[in-house]
């Protein structure tokens, strides 16, 4: 079973329901007074979603933080000035799906090239990606 997320730390962060336990979700409604209306209302608070896909990084639920960030990257060809790219870029790195990471740390320089140096750097880091091996007989 996933590890709940610690509201508290979260404060009264809202994301969609999926992402959270059935019973996690409940204890948030109760803590906080929250209806199903107000938790949609503020489904699309990105600062709470940013801080509750950090903290899903830290609990080890990487998979769970892309899910938000892609949400989040969802209709915004800029993707945030190509900071969610970085962010899903770390994520694929974490989880060690190198060529996915190349991908979206390239994304990042195209949106932004003068600020995402780190995205630069981390290319550089994770060098080219090949596919002779899937060309070989």
């Amino acid at each position: 079973m996933k590890k709940p997320v610690n509201y508290e730390v979260v404060s009264q962060a809202v994301v969609p329901v999926t992402v959270i336990p059935r019973e996690c979700s409940r204890q948030h409604r109760s803590k906080y007074s929250c209806s199903d209306k107000t938790m949609s209302d503020n489904m699309y608070d990105f600062n709470r979603l940013e801080v509750l896909a950090s903290m899903l990084i830290k609990d080890g639920r990487t998979k769970d933080a892309i899910r938000i960030y892609l949400f989040m990257a969802d209709g915004d060809p800029s993707l945030d000035a190509g900071y969610l790219g970085i962010r899903l870029a770390q994520c694929y790195e974490n989880l060690d799906d190198l060529d996915v990471a190349r991908y979206w740390f390239g994304r990042a320089v195209e949106e932004n090239p003068e600020v995402n140096i780190e995205a630069i750097e981390a290319r550089k880091r994770l060098g080219p990606m090949s596919i002779a091996d899937l060309l070989e007989e």
